[in-house]
């Protein structure tokens, strides 16, 4: 009878318990032997025949949150007993990690490992002070960064960008997920001021991609790299002409989903990057296809009908909105009650300004 982790429970407060186990005086060598595991839960102190206390609880629990990070290296049965009786059975150095190299480099994971060594390698009245909720509570904290995302997040906010930026170039090996992508390249451009390197990293990656792309958002962050740029007091005018590139490569490559709901986004970029012409064929060839829907298609057109209204061109502006108010019209059974509320509200918009400028031929 002798703990392991699966002898430890949480109640409903949180608190980490360790199950009791009835002291039926020590165990026969066999029964160790047959089962190293359950010895790794086992102190020094209690090896080597003390009577069981708080701090050996302690300990178990300790090998427990070990076991979470660090594989077992798989010894044989006589040496789990050796290492245990001499107090050398939990290394968080040796083994193999169980999770991702880029978690390792979170602080909070970092912290629990340094607290599980120095729990193993302290004197038991030193383990009898610690509260086990201490220790629970750190491991609790690092579950969620094992999410790569979550911990590139993390690490920008507490160590600062040039640390994120190293742990996601390690997260982006195993994860190919865009919000990585786009968090990275973020990253690179907005806190180190790189946009090249930014835009290397997008294309890179988006490059490796097979088939259509189902996520428009590394689109969406060079709109946002351009926004940028064009602000700021610093000539960037090669880095906006590759991004143009980028950004007409990636929308052509999104799948019809992502891409539709993309039109507007990338015609508005593609006026406010000096391609009015582009951005006109953009909107013409999306609103003759024959199956648009028609929230996409009174949405395109309030779109055009706001860029009217940019231009001061009154009456075209108001040509259009009677189209949208026909075409609603016509469609309101077949619309979401979401879409009408947004088109119904973007519609007010668009009429509100057309009544406050100035009729212009």
């Amino acid at each position: 009878m002798l703990p392991t982790g699966a002898d430890v429970v949480v109640s409903t407060d949180g608190r980490p318990y360790l199950l009791a186990v009835p002291e039926f005086g020590p165990p026969p060598v066999e029964a160790l032997l047959d089962d190293p595991v359950r010895v790794r839960h086992l102190s020094p102190q209690l090896i080597r025949g003390h009577s069981a206390t708080r701090a050996d609880d302690v300990y178990a629990l300790a090998v427990l949150v070990l076991d979470s990070f660090v594989d077992d290296p798989g010894v044989d049965a006589s040496t789990v007993l050796r290492r245990a009786a001499a107090g050398q059975i939990g290394d968080p150095e040796a083994g193999a990690r169980r999770g991702p190299v880029w978690a390792d480099a979170t602080e909070p994971v970092g912290r629990t490992l340094t607290t599980v060594r120095d729990l193993l390698a302290a004197h038991p009245r030193a383990r009898e002070e610690v509260d086990p909720r201490t220790l629970a509570g750190q491991l609790t904290a690092c579950i969620p960064l094992f999410d790569s995302w979550v911990a590139v997040q993390h690490t920008l906010r507490s160590q600062g960008p040039r640390a994120a930026w190293s742990q996601a170039q390690l997260a982006l090996v195993d994860d190919t997920s865009p919000l990585l992508l786009v968090l990275a390249a973020r990253i690179a451009h907005r806190h180190l001021g790189r946009p090249e390197q930014a835009l290397f990293l997008v294309r890179s990656r988006t490059a490796t991609d097979t088939g259509p792309l189902t996520s428009a958002a590394p689109l969406h962050l060079l709109f946002e790299m351009d926004r940028d740029l064009a602000a700021s007091p610093t000539d960037h005018a090669g880095v906006r002409t590759d991004i143009a590139d980028a950004a007409r490569a990636l929308y052509a490559r999104l799948a019809p989903g992502p891409r539709l709901e993309t039109t507007e986004p990338m015609a508005a970029y593609l006026y406010r990057a000096g391609h009015p012409g582009r951005a006109n064929r953009l909107l013409n060839e999306t609103l003759k296809q024959p199956h648009l829907p028609t929230a996409a298609r009174a949405g395109l057109r309030l779109f055009v009908a706001e860029r009217y209204l940019t231009e001061a061109r009154r009456a075209a502006a108001r040509a259009v909105l009677d189209q949208v108010h026909l075409l609603l019209d016509r469609a309101a059974p077949d619309l979401t009650a979401a879409d009408r509320a947004d088109l119904a509200a973007r519609l007010r918009g668009v009429e509100y300004r057309l009544r406050t400028l100035p009729d212009t031929p």
